[in-house]
């Protein structure tokens, strides 16, 4: 067995057993990962030129894999990202969700019944790179989440708040910073600058003056893409510090300085041209003479040698900048990424934690270094040979690598470091105790980014991991892991279970592949990385899934893989995997070749040539409506298509140089199908339409501003009620639909914001939409599509029973109503039906009453019938009587929320259900605590479902401002519930 295929079996073996561990422990085994052959990009333009110089053993390794993976979407075949369109596209979208808040604020407007729901992992946090605690009071905490922005706790980190969700494109963070003199500032710069790329995801440097409510974009033309690190001066506010890492950008990598608050930043280091390697870290030391020693690291990129890397130090405030040239010190070939941590008890001590570029330890493992005189000498301390290579197979401390010193260390330091695996020392490093490895032994999650010491009790400690966060209150003996409510975690795909539309699987980066069942919490099913999941519309217990570089495995009770012995050695980072749509035996997959089987994966063979060599298939598609035809999407704008299951293929190219992402197949057409591209762009040109098997293509992505965004879409999905008008896109800047075949595009809104969504699915119930977003976990939504203009079907239960109630508001050869009702989720039973009124302008009131209210659940849904026997279906709703019952209280729609608003109805609607009769209490308040309205004041409210409408204003009738607002719904006989709003004024 080659080595390739040892690392592969044991991801198969870490799987099984992280399935049976605690959600804690479930860990990733990234240092398996390994390409057998190093990974060269097909192209050689902008960016991709440098990647490729990159050493065999970064090349090799799954992140880098990922990386390349990730930033090919972004960048296409020109290897540049181009930063200005794509904060133009966020701004589009920004605007789209406005004027859809404006628009929808009466509630009839938007194609989805409800407001988008996150579905879990609702206690699961994602890769998070950066932490920041409040300086005096400990329970507020800011996070940064590699894809999901920035959040905040006020309590310790029991529960998180989203800040930036329409603040931050892509919502990638690198680094935060608090004013520690007016701690109300905060600094949050964003983008991943881990790999030799033009910084991935960076939109530069942001600021909140009021602890994170609100955020304003600064130092737009001078910082515009990642920035690396930011700092504060610890007692003068004016001078703020970011590290630039922006290859390609006009003002280059470096240091900037601002004196004014970050209004304006000047270019400190270096003083003429562009640093050579990466600024890491900056840190404040000692204070002399009335002025601050501070320090920064750079190193270089993986496969670096530049002679300029090392610590710097000023002595006048950060104006200008010296190079500690002390023999002492690892040369400046040997730095890599670094970090520094100087201790506020001990400011003349300073530690540099330091990787080699490749991303492994120094020699002899010396890569702690310490100075205790202002860093004119330092002494290396020896660290755990492991921490960055713990698999043997690839050091990857060019991207995993932190360091923390406690504040109050003095003679004796207490040392943390992390790499893949993490230590800590009470004794400055002379002896080090593991608290994350691959033993399976540890609690906390491996790959680390980020530790934090409480400033005002250094016993307790925040860990920030590909896993999510961490925290201790003894000084790192042990750990309780802190991710309620934060909904970080980066998924890649998501399948449904075509016979329950309740359950849902998805895989995700670093956390494996999770299900979802409506009701219940998320459950892990397999671990390391998770991409496709695939499950068995004729088997409930039989699922597969899909783990790095293609492997895939299919399970049912045991794990098998199901690999064939004649594939090719390696694929791409994020492989496509289907299943036949009418088949449940028929598999396919796309490497450099469309691959098949016919028996559940047990044997495989090639259906197609090598469409381009090393260029590695991107999408995979079969119609629905014929077997024999098959699109496969690959490199820059190219697609295949074959007639004849395989047996030959023609080039169908769109016209466009963007990979392709996605296809979509209509149900009945064999030669309609629709085709997404990624890469950002001026061009709205997002999503193509063939309707004669890809001879000719139709830009159907809207224009002006109706208009896609010019953002990557990573799926298209079709309607099942009407595939040939209403679509569904997920793109880097939230979902968007479209009702007339994509003249124009509405983004979808409440909830789901302007999250980076990486896949969207329609189940076959014609309901439900499940999207999965990369950075934002998982969200679901109903839509209430009807050729019959219908308002939605609304429930009351009754002490008799349910009354159920709907409205048209224009109906066309509506022959009429089929009331179906779901009891404890059985199938749907027609229980009725209820006249329509042909055709008509007028609106209409529609009433149906169940007699039926024995304990249990109660699903109805409306299948609407035309004059032709065409049929539809409507947006579902639930009753529950006796035990089952329970108290509800829905999201607010719309969410965001604006009020004031000229010509509109100006309120948010709010849903909610009674499980008896009870008198009922309403009220809203600041994040402060203050109430600034009672909505419902001890009113009595028969059981069932009600609503209410806020308008905004307070008790006094006046406006409320702009901000966070949590309503809570107060039962007399004791039950409590509540949720968080945000309001928009106009």
């Amino acid at each position: 067995m080659n080595n390739y295929m040892v690392r592969i079996t044991r991801l198969v073996i870490i799987g099984v057993v992280l399935c049976a561990f605690s959600l804690a422990q479930a860990q990733e085994s990234e240092p398996e990962e390994f390409f057998a052959t190093p990974l060269v990009s097909p192209y050689t333009n902008g960016a991709y030129k440098e990647l490729n110089k990159l050493p065999e053993s970064v090349r090799r390794s799954g992140i880098y894999a990922r990386y390349l993976h990730e930033f090919t979407k972004a960048a296409g075949a020109e290897g540049i990202i181009n930063a200005e369109a794509r904060y133009e596209a966020f701004k589009q979208s920004k605007s789209h969700l406005i004027d859809a808040a404006y628009k929808n604020s009466g509630g009839g407007n938007s194609i989805f019944s409800d407001a988008w729901t996150n579905i879990g992992p609702l206690n699961r946090g994602g890769c998070t790179k950066a932490l920041a605690i409040h300086p005096t009071d400990p329970n507020i905490v800011y996070a940064g989440a590699a894809g999901g922005g920035v959040w905040k706790t006020t309590n310790a980190g029991s529960s998180w708040t989203a800040l930036t969700d329409l603040v931050i494109p892509d919502l990638a963070m690198a680094s935060l910073a608090i004013d520690q003199d007016t701690p109300t500032i905060v600094y949050a710069g964003t983008g991943d600058p881990s790999v030799a790329a033009d910084g991935m995801g960076g939109s530069g440097l942001y600021k909140s003056t009021n602890s994170g409510s609100s955020w304003t974009h600064i130092a737009t033309t001078t910082l515009p893409r990642t920035i690396s690190k930011v700092l504060v001066h610890p007692t003068n506010s004016k001078i703020v510090f970011a590290a630039n890492y922006d290859g390609a950008g006009t003002n280059g990598r470096g240091v900037y300085r601002s004196t004014n608050g970050g209004t304006t930043f000047t270019k400190v280091f270096p003083t003429t041209g562009n640093a050579s390697g990466i600024i890491w870290d900056i840190v404040p030391g000692a204070t002399i003479s009335g002025k601050t020693i501070f320090y920064f690291v750079e190193g270089n990129n993986p496969g670096g040698t530049a002679g300029e890397c090392g610590i710097y130090k000023s002595i006048d405030e950060g104006a200008t900048w010296g190079k500690l040239t002390t023999t002492t010190l690892p040369a400046a070939t040997s730095f890599g990424k670094a970090a520094l941590s100087c201790p506020k008890a001990n400011p003349s001590t300073l530690y540099c934690f330091i990787a080699e570029p490749g991303g492994d330890v120094l020699a002899n493992d010396k890569s702690l270094y310490k100075s205790t005189d202002n860093g004119l000498t330092f002494s290396s301390v020896a660290v755990p040979h492991t921490i960055f290579n713990p698999g043997g197979t690839g050091a990857q401390g060019w991207y995993d690598l932190c360091m923390n010193v406690s504040p109050n260390s003095v003679s004796s330091d207490t040392v943390f470091i992390g790499g893949a695996e993490a230590y800590r020392s009470y004794d400055g490093g002379a002896s080090w105790t593991s608290y994350s490895d691959y033993s399976g032994n540890t609690t906390v999650h491996v790959d680390h980014h980020a530790i934090a010491f409480d400033p005002s009790n250094s016993k307790r400690i925040y860990l920030g991991t590909d896993g999510g966060i961490y925290k201790s209150t003894n000084t790192g003996q042990t750990y309780s892991y802190i991710n309620t409510n934060y909904h970080t975690m980066r998924f890649y795909h998501i399948g449904l279970d075509k016979a329950d539309f309740k359950r849902s699987m998805a895989g995700s980066q670093d956390q494996g592949t999770w299900q979802t069942v409506t009701g219940q919490a998320a459950t892990l099913k397999f671990g390391g990385d998770g991409f496709h999941a695939i499950l068995d519309p004729q088997n409930s217990n039989l699922y597969y899934t899909e783990g790095p570089f293609g492997k895939l495995f299919r399970i049912s009770g045991s794990v098998v893989e199901i690999t064939g012995s004649n594939f090719e050695s390696e694929s791409d980072w994020d492989t496509p995997f289907i299943m036949a749509p009418k088949n449940n035996l028929t598999l396919f997959t796309g490497r450099t070749q469309v691959w098949k089987s016919t028996d559940q994966g047990s044997s495989w063979g090639s259906i197609s040539p090598i469409f381009s060599t090393g260029v590695f298939i991107n999408a995979l598609a079969q119609s629905p409506s014929n077997a024999n035809v098959l699109y496969a999407g690959y490199g820059g704008g190219s697609i295949k298509r074959t007639t004849d299951g395989g047996t030959s293929w023609n080039s169908k190219n769109p016209g466009t140089s963007s990979r392709i992402e996605s296809f979509a197949c209509h149900p009945r057409d064999e030669d309609w199908a629709l085709v997404s591209v990624s890469s950002f762009s001026t061009s709205s040109a997002r999503v193509y339409l063939t309707t004669n098997g890809g001879t000719n293509w139709t830009n159907k992505s809207g224009t002006g501003g109706t208009a896609l965004p010019g953002a990557p879409v990573r799926a298209i999905a079709i309607d099942s009620v009407d595939p040939d008008k209403i679509w569904y896109a997920a793109t880097d800047n939230g979902m968007y639909y479209t009702r007339d075949a994509g003249a124009t595009w509405s983004i979808a809104g409440a909830g789901i914001g302007l999250s980076p969504c990486w896949d969207v699915q329609v189940h076959a119930n014609k309901l439900t939409v499940r999207v999965a977003t990369h950075g934002r976990s998982l969200w679901e939504a109903n839509t209430s599509i009807l050729p019959v203009e219908l308002t939605g079907l609304q429930a009351i239960r009754t002490a008799a029973g349910t009354k159920l109630h709907w409205r048209t508001d224009t109906e066309r050869q509506n022959s009429g109503f089929y009331v179906q009702r779901s009891y404890n989720y059985a199938s749907f039973e027609e229980i009725k039906f209820v006249p329509g009124n042909g055709t008509s302008t007028t609106p209409h009131e529609y009433t149906a009453f169940d007699p039926k209210h024995d304990d249990g659940y109660y699903i109805y849904r409306l299948r609407q019938v035309d004059l032709d026997g065409a049929d539809h279906l409507s947006n579902i709703v639930e009753v529950r009587y006796g035990s089952a019952g329970e108290l509800r209280l829905d999201q607010n729609f719309p969410n965001p929320f604006v009020s004031g608003v000229a010509n509109t109805v100006g309120s948010t609607r709010i849903r909610f259900a009674l499980p008896d009769n009870d008198v009922v209490t309403m009220k809203f308040f600041a994040p402060t605590g203050q109430l600034v309205r009672t909505l419902i004041a001890g009113e009595s409210m028969i059981g069932g479902e009600q609503e209410v409408y806020w308008d905004g204003t307070d008790d006094n009738g006046k406006p409320v401002a702009s901000g966070a607002y949590f309503y809570s719904l107060e039962l007399q006989s004791g039950q409590k519930i509540s949720k968080k709003m945000i309001l928009l004024t106009n």
